[in-house]
This record gives structure tokens, sequence and C-alpha cells, in this order.
């Protein structure tokens, strides 16, 4: 496989691999709707201290559903081919991650956007 101008083999990735991909993949909305839900995130931990009693169990699940796959591809050891496609069951969770990082009072009208911003740009991409 190329991967950064050198040829390695699949079964010698860096544990990297994947987070290049995905960031080459993400679309700039969700990379700064992420960024802003990982500011939120560390703000409100630095200010309210952190406390698993006083994490949301929902945020905490989708938390996990999204980072807990891609750190286990990424340090396990799994054979990846070209991408991040076997991963793609947790970029649900990103969209979910993403509208945190939206102010609240637009957060249904931005969420709503969002999806259909991008299953319609997926529809266009994808038409034969």
């Amino acid at each position: 496989m190329l991967y950064r101008g050198e040829f390695v083999w699949s079964t010698d990735l860096p544990w990297h691999y994947i987070l290049t991909w995905m960031g080459i993949t993400t679309p700039l909305l969700y990379g700064v709707c992420l960024l802003l839900a990982l500011y939120n995130c560390f703000h409100y931990f630095r200010t309210r201290g952190f406390s698993l009693r006083s994490l949301d169990p929902k945020w905490g699940f989708v938390g996990l559903w999204a980072v807990f796959p891609i750190l286990l591809v990424s340090f396990g050891g799994a054979h990846l081919y070209d991408g991040w496609r076997h991963l793609f069951f947790v970029a649900p969770e990103f969209v979910a991650l993403c509208t945190a990082g939206i102010p609240s009072r637009l957060r249904p009208i931005w969420s709503l956007s969002l999806c259909v911003g991008v299953v319609a740009c997926a529809m266009v991409s994808m038409f034969p």
C-alpha cells in the first residue's frame, strides 16, 4: 500500500494510519464541529472538574462507541486496506458528537442541516 509516499505492507501499518485517513476523508464541516465539540468537552471538564457521575450516560456511550473501535484498530494490530472503510459504522456517532459542538439554541436547525447536507452530497457523489 502507498501511505505517505512510501510503500507499506498492510500488516505493518503505523498506529496513525486510520486517523490520517479519517482526517483526509472527513468533510470540513464535520471536522470543525468535532473540534468545537472537543473544545466544549475540555471547557466543561476544566470548569466543573471530571467526574463520572456528572457525565451524561448518553454522551458517554456515544463517545465510547466512536472512540473505542478506532483505538482498538489502531493499537490492536488489525489488518486494514485502503482507507477507513472498515470503520464506517462509527460515522453516525461522529455526527452525534458533531451536534455537541453546536450551540444548544441552534442545535435543531444545524443538526438537521448537517444530516441533510451530508446525505445530499453523498447521493450526488455516488450517482452513476
